[in-house]
């Protein structure tokens, strides 16, 4: 475990680790890890080295799909974190959310409170304790991208699943290192995927592509 993962707050040694079926490393997880490292090749941010992605779901949250590249990346040895956050009532345009992600400073763990991450039984992949989502949820706008970026700079990769509909998706984007669609087999529909695509482009998202997820 790296030093700044090490660092946020965790549920107590004694919990149980949350089992994550779906965590496998598939071959399609590796691929769309391989495909968004590619993509994010040379660019930088104030992070340093550690990347947010963010899997914005239509129909489904694209909690699976996120899952499974969280798990990708954690088969590379590297600290990675998955969140799986709820629709949020804030409005904040994609602007204002960038100017706050800029402002919000370095991102102690302290900004994280008490049991942040909660371990799981895949080496190197932690989850977001409930606490901390429902945080996010409830927050205000320049809080919740205070605390996403400081879960970002104290691990190597945050995979954040969200439906592609909730408010908080303009300034979510906006704080985002890459972006993927999750599809819903037969539900999807050609418009709808092309209007999430311009949102998500709208607010400075780089979209890397799209997967087809059921969860």
């Amino acid at each position: 475990m790296s030093e700044r993962v090490a660092s946020i707050p965790r549920a107590a040694a004694s919990a149980e680790p949350v089992s994550l079926p779906e965590a496998v490393a598939t071959e399609s997880g590796r691929a769309l890890a391989l495909r968004v490292e590619a993509a994010l090749a040379g660019r930088e941010n104030s992070r340093g080295e550690s990347r947010i992605i963010l899997l914005a779901g239509l129909e489904t949250p694209g909690w699976g799909s996120a899952v499974q590249l969280a798990a990708a990346y954690a088969a590379l040895g590297w600290e990675t974190v998955a969140a799986r956050l709820a629709a949020t009532g804030d409005t904040q345009s994609a602007a204002g959310a960038r100017a706050a992600a800029r402002a919000s400073g370095p991102g102690t763990p302290r900004e994280l409170g008490t049991e942040a991450l909660q371990p799981t039984t895949v080496p190197h992949l932690s989850v977001v304790s409930p606490q901390l989502v429902s945080e996010i949820a409830t927050a205000l706008p320049r809080r919740q991208v205070v605390l996403l970026e400081a879960l970002a700079k104290a691990c190597d990769r945050l995979v954040v699943a969200l439906p592609v509909r909730a408010p908080a998706i303009p300034h979510i984007a906006a704080s985002s290192d890459a972006a993927i669609l999750a599809l819903r087999p037969g539900k999807t529909t050609r418009s709808a995927a092309m209007e999430a695509k311009t949102l998500l482009e709208t607010a400075g998202a780089p979209l890397v592509g799209a997967v087809l997820s059921d969860g």
